[in-house]
């Protein structure tokens, strides 16, 4: 990396930026902290109080790192932090402290003392310049954030696939018919799971249970990787994508996906294999015999040993499991349809 002072050389200061200078960028319309491929807001009320205590303790915080291009500041890293800060200063929650001078109180209700003491705190920030390649910034992500255990694999496709791939993504998780068959059933949206849901799909459908290899993980993350062999197809997928989630919302409506009475948690394994189903026949010749098909869940999952064991069992991703499961349902798919599919 450069560090010649040179305006046009890419570089990383370090600077205290207050509080106060935080909250004017923020109206100004400078900060971005919505940035695609940053974290949804998920710090819960005990991590945010336990910030806000802290400042209000005058006790330092982690360092932010920033990026200053084109007269906006991006964030690179701290968007949880930098969020909370905001949040508390519009009043949107109170903190919980065993301070009684502080607990329960939301910035408007502390004394003037003390909201000058959280204006004029002190932050400390990295700031890089002149990165317009991004090289430095995703060095910095990943250094900072691969080994996170709170990342999601998914929160980490949004970053480095941000203009490859995930903006169709993005785009697909939009319809109707594919939120209904998902909602309310434990998927964690502030962690992007719906992406994930999508993209497990699209992986199935374009190469197939057979190209499966044991890694889910590397499974999708090979589609993003190889966006460019799909791209011509957006369009295409795009009619395939709505005609499924709403064959499945016709068929299933909200108990698409679920195994078991009682439980409302989505089963990855039966997502897999009902998107990839109805995708291969025909939305016409599904809800021929719809009747039929609405019980065959239950049916494989009551009668089936091997079927049951793949979808729910210890080790739903090995490979053995994922082309057993396929194998099976689509062979009674087949039967209830009475040919062969596409």
């Amino acid at each position: 990396m450069k560090t010649n002072q040179q305006d046009d050389y890419t570089r990383i200061d370090i600077r205290l930026i207050s509080i106060y200078q935080l909250l004017r960028w923020n109206q100004s319309g400078i900060l971005k902290t919505d940035l695609p491929w940053l974290r949804n807001f998920r710090w819960a009320q005990y991590n945010k109080s336990i910030l806000i205590e802290s400042i209000l303790m005058g006790i330092p915080i982690q360092t932010l790192f920033l990026k200053e291009q084109d007269g906006e500041i991006e964030v690179i890293d701290g968007v949880q932090r930098i969020k909370t800060i905001l949040s508390f200063l519009n009043d949107e929650f109170p903190v919980l402290s065993e301070n009684k001078e502080w607990n329960g109180l939301k910035y408007s209700g502390l004394s003037n003392l003390d909201q000058r003491r959280i204006e004029d705190f002190q932050l400390s920030a990295y700031v890089l310049h002149n990165d317009e390649s991004g090289e430095i910034q995703n060095r910095i992500f990943r250094n900072l954030n691969l080994s996170r255990e709170e990342f999601t694999s998914q929160e980490k496709r949004n970053y480095f696939y941000a203009e490859k791939g995930m903006p169709y993504i993005k785009e697909l998780s939009k319809n109707n018919y594919y939120l209904n068959t998902i909602q309310n059933k434990d998927i964690d949206f502030a962690a992007y799971q719906e992406y994930e849901l999508a993209l497990r799909f699209m992986s199935f459908y374009y190469k197939g249970y057979e190209g499966y290899t044991g890694n889910i993980k590397g499974f999708i993350d090979d589609t993003l990787k190889n966006y460019e062999e799909y791209r011509l197809n957006e369009e295409r997928f795009r009619k395939v994508f709505e005609r499924v989630f709403h064959t499945i919302w016709d068929v299933w409506k909200k108990e698409a996906f679920l195994v078991g009475s009682g439980k409302r948690k989505l089963n990855f394994a039966m997502f897999d294999v009902i998107t990839y189903s109805c995708a291969k026949f025909s939305r016409n010749k599904i809800l021929k015999h719809r009747e039929q098909i609405q019980k065959l869940p239950e049916k494989l999952l009551n009668h089936d040993r091997e079927f049951r064991r793949a979808v729910t069992g210890a080790s739903t991703t090995s490979v053995e499991n994922v082309r057993n499961r396929f194998s099976i349902w689509m062979k009674e798919m087949e039967k209830e349809i009475g040919e062969k599919h596409d």
